[in-house]
């Protein structure tokens, strides 16, 4: 079981698409930051990465305009 402090964890595991979702980008764009580095992740597999939230919370910081 999961309670809300699990999914809000700094080290959470985000998909892509949810990824794409909270920054209002299309999912290939999240899949292409992934790819050249830009977006900090981890690669489960050929085509499956995963995103910590808090590595996603430094990649907001760092690129608030």
């Amino acid at each position: 079981m999961q309670n809300e402090h699990d999914q809000t964890a700094p080290n959470q595991l985000l998909k892509c698409p949810e990824v794409a979702s909270i920054l209002g980008q299309k999912v290939s764009t999240i899949y292409a930051w992934c790819r050249s580095g830009k977006l900090p992740h981890l690669r489960l597999s050929r085509r499956s990465y995963r995103i910590r939230r808090s590595d996603l919370e430094c990649f907001l910081t760092a690129h608030a305009r």
